[in-house]
């Protein structure tokens, strides 16, 4: 009994380590993506904290990861995402703005970082339990900072990258959710949400979103009803005259129109834009202008209309050129297989690997009208945060309990009951 106490003594600080490894390792990360959800949205009296941010995520990002124990079996999936950010950085020699294009290659490094990390991380079930419930509580003060600027409220909101920001918080917040209606009114709240705040793509974009969404639990016929309710309702929606002002150059247009006549859709002069912005780029086509480059032909070209070039496309491409274009681009679409190949052969986890093909077409999506690969902390970060527990989770072993050793070191022999002899004169066998 003696033994056995000093066992248990001694054994269980080393399963309080065991069980504190992995939680720290979560804590660590989760700090990570929590620190650009707020200031990377808001401004408070014209003080920017963005710059502040992204060099936070740098240094805390490293430490994190130099303090983690490397997934070797992650280097392979980041290996082209790793490429780009060097052609990237050698870019810096021959760009017009260097701090700025620090600044850039800051904030396009960060979601590397946090997605390698993420590999670490351990799917414990109080993870799964605590993501959803935080991710539905930002929703909520997303959608209310939303409305904000509506209200007149003193505070300066950015609305693209918040609005975009509702896809990852939506997914997140449904991950587990097994009720239909949970499902349908979350989404109907993000979607309402994006549509009061003025944001046009990012509107169209989590209408998709949330009519694709497995979150909404219901069966085909079900979905297809819900498809039919959503396209008649944009349809009537569409005779208004406030979405008219907003989505057409016409009042008398309507979407019959647009099949047939563009030009009358309302992109806020990016259309016209971009072919004057790819031809300035064409001028250097293999190694671009350096990374952060395309803000400052973007607001050269448009004095001052586009401080950015609302297309991740033509701003890689303007960046880095091709050689940076196609590393990049080849990253997730590496990502995209992977989540596509893990929801067919992991079935026990299916939702996870599903919402991080969901977040990966939101991001393609929405990068045709806008820069949604430098909103680190309400877009990239929580996406990259699903994608890199989603891939890891083939590679996901139990965790080794420890080996215990024998509760006394007394030897079974001697604790064994001695036999007697028979008294018998017949038999010297031991007695049974």
């Amino acid at each position: 009994m003696r033994a056995d106490r000093v066992f248990l003594r001694h054994s269980r600080p080393r399963a309080r380590l065991l069980a504190g490894e992995p939680s720290w390792q979560l804590y660590r990360l989760l700090i990570l993506v929590v620190l650009g959800i707020v200031p990377s949205t808001i401004n408070l009296g014209g003080l920017s904290l963005h710059a502040l941010l992204w060099m936070t995520y740098a240094v805390a990002g490293s430490l994190l990861l130099l303090v983690t124990p490397l997934a070797h079996r992650a280097i392979p999936w980041v290996a082209l995402y790793g490429a780009y950010l060097l052609i990237a950085l050698a870019s810096l020699t021959y760009a017009a703005q260097l701090a700025f294009g620090i600044q850039t290659l800051v904030q396009l490094s960060a979601p590397a970082l946090i997605y390698v990390l993420a590999w670490r991380a351990p799917l414990v079930p109080r993870m799964m339990r605590a993501l959803p419930v935080l991710a539905f509580w930002g929703l909520l003060i997303a959608c209310v900072l939303l409305l904000m600027p509506i209200s007149g409220a003193g505070v300066t909101v950015a609305i693209r990258p918040l609005a975009i920001g509702l896809a990852p918080l939506f997914v997140l917040a449904t991950l587990n959710s097994t009720s239909p209606l949970f499902g349908v009114g979350t989404g109907l709240l993000m979607v309402a949400a994006a549509v009061m705040s003025g944001s046009r793509s990012a509107s169209v974009m989590l209408l998709l979103l949330f009519v694709t969404s497995p979150a909404v639990r219901v069966r085909w016929r079900g979905r297809g009803a819900l498809i039919a309710v959503t396209v008649f309702l944009v349809l009537l929606g569409s005779q208004t005259s406030s979405f008219k002002q907003r989505y057409f150059f016409s009042s008398s247009a309507g979407l019959s129109e647009i099949a047939g006549n563009s030009a009358l859709l309302n992109t806020s002069g990016r259309s016209e834009f971009w072919p004057q912005l790819e031809a300035t780029c064409n001028r250097h086509p293999i190694r671009g202008f350096g990374v952060g480059a395309a803000y400052g032909i973007s607001n050269d070209l448009s004095n001052g209309t586009f401080p950015q070039p609302h297309n991740e496309f033509i701003r890689a491409y303007c960046d880095t050129g091709y050689a940076g274009s196609f590393p990049l681009w080849a990253f997730y679409a590496m990502l995209m297989g992977r989540s596509l190949w893990l929801s067919v052969r992991d079935a026990s986890r299916r939702r996870l690997h599903i919402a991080g093909a969901q977040l990966l077409v939101a991001v393609v999506i929405m990068s045709f009208t806008d820069n949604p690969m430098v909103y680190t902390g309400v877009v990239m970060a929580p996406v990259l945060l699903v994608l890199g527990l989603s891939h890891s989770a083939g590679d996901r072993r139990p965790r080794p309990s420890p080996a215990l050793s024998p509760p006394s070191t007394v030897p079974v022999r001697q604790r064994l009951p001695v036999p007697r002899r028979s008294r018998s004169r017949d038999t010297a066998s031991p007695a049974p």
